[in-house]
């Protein structure tokens, strides 16, 4: 894996786009820590470098060199992976005499887009990149990212310039890039916890969204970014297979999930370096390590990430699953300490307001296996395709009630859980209704999420609204001192006629929280350590099964992800599963309650956040509702202190 970076300006000397080149390229090392170029360009009016960092994966040598350059017509700088390099290799060989210089997938890349062209070579290629690759001829720079955004590629003008990069954090070398923040940017990122794409947190700079690219001529002095364009729409292909004939025998499904599966994993086995799994103990990357093992004889080595507190720990069971498949496997086990330790790094590692919290956990395990290897499998995207989150469920019971209480005595309703503005108050009410309903154990848990479901959904008016008020944190109409109101923005008009409830959802979050918030997350951690990651489940031929497959059989309320759990238990016992799923979620809740308590109270109370137009009693007033146990608060609390990292970095 890479970093990619390039600056083009039809005014600065190319001495001027060299230095702020090399300055860029040292921010991105961490990406490409064994090698580092530059190629200058000079065409007529324009003057342009590519630059490129190197993680040697695949044919060590210097053959793979980059950037590639052909009789200085043609130039390639690529981050990424493309699987099925052989056998666009074989094709090429079949239909043009070419001079190969060494054996990788780089080097197929650039003769393929020289030879087949961009829009074909888009559509054969499988893998996870994003390049920049030009044509002096036509005087057109494409730039291009995979299909469901793995890689990351920002883009956009600063002053006259046109700049790319794999990180938006190397932009701020570019003489006269003021840094402003993007005012919709910032209310999205109190929303969502992320920033959606194609938005950055900086005006004018975009992140190229998954499954497309954009042209960008530089010609007679003029840079002029064209229109994005889409060569892989998911929403059209998730159309396409659902107008197929269903598959709906469960012998059927698991057989073809297990040949997918296996031609996925055995693809993204072909590195020469060490390649070893992140194990959850969940189902995805369970399925995915029992598969590389029992069905392709590879001898992986897995980890996880544990904690002291067994709520959250899974390790124990990652370390069962590994043991009962003869696997290698080691788990680190980190505390309040190590999020002292690494949430100073958190603004420079993701570039720009980022509050997913389980990115500590995730770059504490990239940090410590990097060491015992250079590529690692993940779990990532079985979730979306296979509809493994609750709330794809709770939708369709929510909006049975919605559908059937008119807004007027849904708000009353509602009310009677929100008494008072005051935590406290609404839940001691609360406690002594549930009374003898649930468990002790169970009462404050349940009586936190009764509250903020409240507070949440009191005032809906449809559908969408209901989705959103699931995923969203902060409204805009608490955090923000000026009148702001919510924004739909990133709802999908494309979407919203689509199929069953639980289906819009799930191609919502393949749109935009896969890729901006599970994507960005192990990206920036792993390549922060100089480690790659490869997601199986990601592939072309899986999204196509998942919804060729029976509703009913794919997933249910009483059985999520039925299917996978079915095929996971023709090689690992069913009783091995049987526990509520974490993945990599940390207690932050418990320590921002307890050992990070003062902590965390401090860089609140210090931050000004009026600067931004933020309202701070707002959320110290979230601070103090958490420590009277309101476990709910907890993602927007993690969003102000993630915002006070990364302004430390600004």
């Amino acid at each position: 894996m890479c970093g990619i970076v390039g600056v083009f300006s039809p005014k600065k000397s190319i001495n001027e786009l060299i230095l702020s080149s090399k300055k860029m390229l040292e921010e991105l090392r961490h990406r490409g820590p064994d090698q580092s170029d530059l190629c200058v360009l000079e065409d007529g009016d324009i003057s342009g470098v590519f630059g490129h960092t190197r993680l040697s994966i695949i044919d060590l040598s210097e053959a793979g060199r980059q950037p590639f350059f052909d009789n200085k017509r043609f130039y390639l700088t690529f981050n990424g992976e493309i699987y099925n390099f052989l056998e666009i290799r074989n094709e090429l060989n079949k239909n043009f005499n070419i001079a190969w210089k060494g054996r990788s997938d780089s080097e197929v890349l650039f003769q393929s887009l020289i030879n087949f062209g961009t829009e074909k070579t888009l559509k054969k290629i499988n893998g996870q990149f994003a390049f920049a690759f030009y044509d002096k001829q036509s005087q057109r720079l494409i730039l291009a990212r995979d299909r469901f955004g793995e890689k990351p590629l920002y883009y956009g003008l600063v002053g006259n310039d046109f700049i790319f990069s794999s990180e938006l954090k190397t932009i701020k070398h570019v003489k006269g890039f003021n840094k402003e923040i993007d005012p919709l940017s910032l209310q999205l990122y109190f929303e969502l916890m992320y920033i959606p794409s194609p938005r950055s947190i900086f005006k004018n700079i975009f992140k190229l969204k998954p499954g497309s690219y954009v042209q960008v001529n530089l010609s007679q002095n003029n840079i002029k970014i064209e229109p994005h364009k889409e060569f892989w729409n998911f929403i059209q292909e998730a159309s396409i297979s659902r107008s197929l004939e269903p598959i709906n025998d469960l012998s059927v499904a698991k057989e073809k999930i297990k040949s997918v599966l296996r031609s996925s994993i055995n693809e993204k086995l072909n590195v020469d370096v060490e390649i070893g799994a992140y194990l959850s103990g969940g189902i995805d990357s369970s399925l995915i390590s029992a598969i590389a093992s029992k069905d392709l004889n590879f001898e992986l080595n897995t980890f996880s990430v544990g904690f002291e507190n067994k709520n959250f720990d899974e390790s124990r069971f990652a370390e069962k699953i590994a043991k009962y498949l003869g696997l290698k496997h080691e788990s680190f086990i980190m505390d309040s300490n190590d999020v002292i330790s690494i949430f100073p790094k958190l603004g420079n590692i993701y570039d720009e307001p980022f509050a997913d919290s389980s990115q500590i956990p995730t770059y504490f395990l990239a940090l410590n296996s990097v060491n015992s290897i250079k590529v690692a499998l993940s779990g990532d995207g079985g979730d979306e395709l296979f509809l493994g989150y609750p709330r794809y469920f709770a939708l369709s019971n929510s909006a049975a009630i919605f559908n059937y209480l008119p807004i007027f005595l849904r708000k009353i309703i509602l009310r009677l859980f929100t008494l008072s503005i005051d935590y406290e108050v609404s839940r001691n009410l609360l406690i002594n209704i549930l009374s003898g309903l649930i468990s002790a154990s169970k009462k404050s848990l349940v009586t936190s999420k009764l509250i903020n479901f409240s507070r949440k959904v009191k005032d809906i008016k449809s559908i969408e609204d209901l989705y959103l008020s699931m995923i969203k944190e902060w409204s805009p109409k608490e955090i923000f001192l000026d009148e702001t109101n919510s924004t739909n923005f990133f709802l999908d008009e494309k979407i919203l006629g689509f199929g069953s409830l639980q289906d819009r959802a799930a191609l919502q979050d393949f749109a935009y929280y896969l890729p901006d918030d599970l994507l960005t997350k192990v990206d920036r951690a792993s390549m922060a350590t100089g480690q790659e990651v490869r997601s199986p489940f990601l592939t072309r031929e899986i999204f196509e099964l998942s919804w060729r497959l029976d509703s009913k059989l794919r997933s249910s309320k009483q059985d999520m992800k039925g299917i996978l759990k079915s095929t996971l238990f023709d090689y690992i016992p069913s009783s091995f599963f049987e526990r509520k799923k974490s993945g990599f979620s940390m207690p932050i809740s418990d320590w921002i309650r307890g050992p990070l308590n003062q902590w965390s109270m401090e860089m609140l109370g210090d931050f000004d956040f009026e600067k931004y137009g933020l309202d701070k009693q707002q959320i110290m007033n979230a601070f103090y509702d958490h420590q009277r146990g309101n476990n709910a608060n907890i993602q927007k609390l993690w969003s102000a202190m993630i915002f006070i990292s990364w302004e430390s970095n600004l």
